[in-house]
């Protein structure tokens, strides 16, 4: 799984932050780059491999269990576990400090259209851990 790496307890970077790959990924880092040129690029919020890590954590358990129990080379035993592994993944509960620097990263980058059609995949997923109010 993800190991342990640090954002300074950030989830998420908008744009104009800036973190090495290990962190942000290579697609983001890109971004960066481009940006940093003076590119035009669409605005953007970078979830950190933190984030993926918190989001992991109650499911990671689980998640190597499956995987323990494929044998090395067989491709089909892992096809199998694929769903298995993809429902715990998307069932995941996303901790609500995430949510809450998700939701401002969006408000921060003046989201457009095209943007928040973009994040309506992820809305529709999210799963706080809290209860409200926390």
């Amino acid at each position: 799984m993800i190991g342990e790496r640090s954002t300074n307890g950030r989830f998420v970077l908008t744009a104009g932050e800036h973190g090495p790959p290990v962190l942000v990924g290579g697609k983001a880092h890109g971004l960066q780059q481009l940006a940093e040129l003076g590119l035009a690029v669409p605005r953007w919020a970078t979830v950190t491999t933190d984030a993926m890590a918190a989001v992991l954590a109650g499911v990671q358990e689980r998640i190597e269990e499956i995987a323990r129990a494929v044998p090395i080379g067989d491709a089909a035993a892992a096809q199998r576990a694929s769903p298995a592994i993809a429902r715990l993944v998307e069932g995941a509960s996303w901790p609500p400090a995430f949510m809450r620097e998700l939701e401002s990263s969006w408000e921060c980058s003046e989201p457009t259209k095209d943007s928040r059609s973009a994040l309506a995949p992820w809305a529709r997923t999210v799963r706080p851990t809290a209860s409200p109010g926390s």
